[in-house]
């Protein structure tokens, strides 16, 4: 098997292995059972039902300034968004390969389709994070393995062979009519930046993730020392800028003699003097190089089994923007930690750094997993080791990544990871995910207090102080009726808070015939194919 297909495939395991599904045939709640209705503002599917195997995702999900409407982005395989979505604006309309990137804008009241636009080549592409910036240009990023990927505006074209993948960054005008411009980014085996990316005020991107090949092309800023120009193992971290016009301002390896990425997000500090990115390692700070410095935990955690089912421990790690290394942290115990590869790092406004993931590792041993005094739940609740059981782990590190102020466990007796997570105006870190767990503990205000389905959505908020923490709600979301072929039920993916009434946006995708969408609705009812993508507004009060 060759370095890239080797490493595609355990990350793909890998992540699947670390609070990924698992099958269950204890029985769930039903189609609404448990419902309680007025927390489900409005729901709809998105997608197609022809073309390929009619497979439509959500990853990303950001809001319109002003307007709050919702911008989502995923990948598809249905030929017909065009007479699905008929008379809106969009750069393309045709697919052009078997599974193509899209971004669409919703209304913020989820009724109606404002815009859409196919993105993509000859092979597959995907798309994985979406922003607005201070313009209302609309930024997405992702994957493409497609040669013939559209390179617009002077952006560079995909630089490896057939099939292997380069990031991409593309921006388009406020309607999506017009795609400005478009560029990949890699080496000549395969790179991936998933959703971590960020827009700066100024124009410049920053953007992240994990890269196979070994010319990747690092260079340093202007005027300063490049951090690491050296491919160091199986595959690595990378952090890059972009200046305004879209040229490499800067690019650094980031990684040890085993594997990392830094896939699972990327943040501006508040006053964009720090770049944060997370991930995973398997690399130790010994004799693998693992530049873990300046942090709460220098010291590597990790489980060292195969890469199949570990991805060791988590990471955040600090750079300037000019890509010098300021702090570089793990995040684990002795188990297996995954910081979600789903919008699983967020900044606070007093510079509070955020993640969200899954682990396996409990809280005692030789080393504990870091959960906190004032932790929600401080106890891992399933099995621990091996490849079942997950956690979500909800981590709160000061701007310095000094220190860890907030950690703790969430979950039931099966698998449970978190996804996309941020804070709302009264202070209260929100998130979603997915679970397993027939137990997966909910609040007595939940939407849907009972399990529907082999992998139900979650959504959740909670509180903390230094003193203690409360679980302020916690729901299911999904049904339980899935199609034959899917993949057994609901995730949710990415997720915002809208500034006006502190409602949650977030997005996913579903298998389900029975997802509780709301009248009027975009598309009520499951389109078709194997999966339909759906964009949610949840109020938590």
């Amino acid at each position: 098997m060759t370095r890239r297909k080797h490493s595609v495939v355990c990350a793909l395991l890998a992540l699947a292995a670390c609070g990924g599904s698992s099958s269950s045939d204890s029985p769930g709640g039903g189609s609404g059972g448990g419902s309680n209705a007025p927390h489900n503002a409005a729901c709809t599917y998105f997608g197609g039902k022809t073309g390929g195997v009619g497979n439509d995702r959500a990853q990303g999900v950001c809001l319109i300034p002003g307007s709050e409407n919702v911008v989502i982005c995923g990948n598809t395989t249905s030929t017909d968004f065009a007479s699905v979505y008929p008379g809106v604006p969009g750069w393309r309309k045709s697919i052009v390969g078997a599974s193509d990137a899209y971004v669409a804008i919703l209304s913020k009241d989820l009724h109606s389709i404002l815009a859409w636009t196919y993105l993509g080549g000859a092979g597959e592409d995907r798309a994985y994070g979406v922003q607005v910036d201070v313009n209302g240009d609309v930024w997405v990023v992702g994957f493409t393995g497609s040669v013939d990927f559209p390179a617009v505006g002077g952006g560079h074209p995909h630089t490896g062979p057939a099939h292997s993948w380069d990031a991409f960054v593309a921006r388009f005008t406020p309607n999506l009519g017009v795609c400005e411009f478009s560029r990949c980014l890699g080496g000549t085996d395969d790179e991936s930046p998933r959703a971590a990316f960020a827009v700066a005020s100024t124009g410049e991107v920053y953007l992240s993730g994990m890269t196979a090949s070994t010319d990747f092309p690092a260079q340093a800023s202007a005027g300063n020392t490049l951090f690491d120009a050296t491919a160091n193992g199986g595959w690595d971290a990378w952090v890059a800028k972009l200046d305004p016009t879209g040229e490499l301002a800067w690019a650094t390896y980031l990684g040890g003699a085993d594997e990392e990425s830094a896939w699972s997000g990327l943040r501006l500090a508040p006053d964009e003097s720090a770049v944060y990115v997370a991930g995973f390692t398997r690399s130790d700070e010994g004799s693998d190089g693992f530049p873990a410095t300046n942090a709460f935990d220098v010291t590597y955690n990790g489980d060292e089994g195969p890469l199949e089912t570990s991805l060791g421990d988590g990471f955040v790690a600090k750079l300037s923007p000019t890509g010098a290394l300021l702090a570089c942290t793990y995040l684990g115990g002795t188990q297996n930690e995954c910081i979600s590869p789903n919008e699983g790092l967020f900044v606070a406004p007093n510079g509070d750094v955020l993640v969200i993931g899954a682990t396996r590792s409990p809280e005692t041993g030789h080393a504990p997993f870091p959960v906190t005094a004032n932790a929600l739940d401080g106890t891992h609740n399933g099995p621990t080791g091996g490849t079942e059981g997950s956690d979500v782990f909800v981590a709160v590190l000061d701007p310095a990544l000094a220190n860890v102020t907030y950690c703790t466990y969430l979950g039931g007796v099966d698998h449970d990871d978190g996804a996309g997570i941020a804070l709302d105006a009264q202070g209260r870190i929100v998130f979603t995910g997915d679970t397993s767990s027939l137990d997966f503990p909910v609040s007595a205000n939940a939407y849907r207090a009972k399990y529907q389905g082999a992998i139900d959505a979650i959504v959740c908020a909670l509180s903390y102080d230094s003193v203690g923490s409360t679980l302020v709600y916690s729901s299911y979301f999904g049904g339980g009726s899935v199609v034959g072929g899917g993949f057994e039920g609901d995730r949710g993916r990415g997720l915002v808070v809208r500034p006006s009434d502190g409602k949650i946006v977030f997005s996913g995708d579903t298998d389900v015939t029975d997802f509780p969408t709301t009248g009027f609705a975009l598309v009520p009812d499951f389109i078709g194919g194997v999966s339909d993508a759906f964009a949610a507004l949840h109020s938590i009060d």
